[in-house]
């Protein structure tokens, strides 16, 4: 696409092509932007962010910027929500919060009592 400085005279810049993990980001966070800023013809931020998409379909950013970015541009999420929305999974813990045991003692091992937490209920985060 041709820019025009100051002067009017245009300037071509080339495409930058979609071809490693510098790219994809620049990609996605492009989609992003337009998606914000409501630019969601199907030629804006849907056309960026499906082509980020294809590239790392299994990558789990790339699909949540798509996924976020698309539901502004459906309108399904607004623009504050997305901004005050919380950047920690369904399901994760907080630093507010303790993960629960990922094994459970056997038989042959001792079992410790907890110990008795002074602190009050962990708050939670809503969007």
């Amino acid at each position: 696409n041709p820019v025009k400085p100051a002067d009017g005279q245009q300037l071509p810049v080339a495409a930058l092509s979609l071809d490693g993990a510098v790219s994809l980001e620049y990609y996605y966070t492009y989609g992003n932007l337009l998606a914000f800023l409501n630019k969601c013809a199907p030629d804006e931020a849907p056309k960026i962010l499906q082509l980020a998409l294809n590239f790392r379909p299994d990558d789990p950013t790339v699909k949540g910027s798509y996924q976020e970015s698309m539901a502004i541009c459906t309108g399904t999420l607004s623009r504050q929500d997305a901004i005050n929305g919380t950047a920690t999974p369904a399901g994760a813990t907080t630093a507010n919060q303790s993960a629960a045991p990922t094994s459970t003692p056997s038989a042959s091992q001792p079992v410790k009592p907890a110990a008795k937490s002074t602190a009050g209920p962990a708050a939670t985060a809503t969007p």
